[in-house]
């Protein structure tokens, strides 16, 4: 495997990056999702090899991909998914507001603890109401749920709610003892889960990334959990993410969203997210 130099300082003000042409000169801009040490070499390669085949036209879902992934649910945390629960997407945020529309309508709520990076406003675009819960200290410098104010907050109109594991911003990631109670809530109150799991592959030890669709087939049931290999590999300008969701039924109505949103993962989004769960 090829050695990576993360001290290596890449100019890319002249490049076309949002990150490094939105500011000045004399801005070091911090932008969500765009690193500046290139992607590992084997999605290079595996781009290459796409873009030489010169025919780019609507492709078929990558079945590879969904096994691979699979695959690697069940090797990072313990987690068995059938390969058909997974839906492919071009963007988390296209995953959320798919999600909303897939339990609800305009007017309804989501229930979400804050402080939440970035998609607040996907959701109010969207037609939701935000019911903003924030996270409270555990007594030992750590961020975690409010149950009671969590409860407080659903109205009769609630549909969803939004975890976001590991937390963006505040870098949580959720123990079971944390996430079980939240589960059960859900339960009580009929509630779908979408979980936001992008950061699931940047935990560092001791920490173990935990989904909470893994907590219970009942949970597993009533929820959507959005990932993919964007951050982890810097490749999120390919524009391809999954939805895993298990209860066939909640699937249907998923893919029937997006359908008609027509959010399609383009034929280099497949290449770069095989390599990188091939490789990484």
């Amino acid at each position: 495997m090829p050695r990576y130099d993360f001290d290596q300082i890449i100019d890319r003000r002249q490049t076309d990056s949002i990150k490094w042409r939105t500011h000045g000169p004399d801005v070091l801009p911090l932008f969500a999702a765009d690193m500046d040490f290139p992607s590992p070499v084997q999605i290079t390669e595996a781009l290459q090899t796409r873009v030489g085949e010169r025919f780019y036209g609507y492709p078929v879902e990558s079945e590879p991909l969904r096994e691979l992934l699979a695959q690697h649910l069940a090797a990072r945390c313990g987690w068995t998914v059938a390969p058909e629960a997974i839906v492919f997407l071009p963007r988390i945020a296209e995953g959320l507001s798919i999600s909303c529309h897939t339990v609800g309508s305009a007017g309804d709520g989501v229930l979400v603890p804050t402080p939440l990076y970035g998609l607040l406003d996907l959701m109010t675009a969207a037609g939701f109401a935000t019911q903003q819960v924030p996270l409270c200290g555990d007594g030992s410098g750590q961020c975690t749920f409010d149950l009671d104010r969590l409860e407080a907050a659903i109205t009769p109109r609630t549909r969803l709610f939004f975890l976001c594991n590991p937390h963006n911003p505040v870098g949580r990631v959720y123990t079971r003892a944390e996430l079980e109670p939240v589960a059960d809530l859900c339960l009580r109150k009929e509630l779908t889960i979408c979980s936001d799991d992008v950061y699931s592959d940047l935990v560092y030890p001791p920490s173990g990334y935990l989904p909470i669709a893994s907590l219970d087939g009942q949970i597993a049931d009533r929820t959507i959990t959005l990932l993919g290999p964007g951050k982890t590999y810097n490749i999120a300008g390919l524009r391809c993410a999954m939805a895993v969701i298990p209860n066939a039924n909640l699937r249907k109505q998923f893919v029937g969203v997006m359908s008609g949103l027509g959010a399609e993962v383009n034929v280099l989004g497949y290449a770069g997210a095989l390599a990188a769960y091939r490789f990484g």
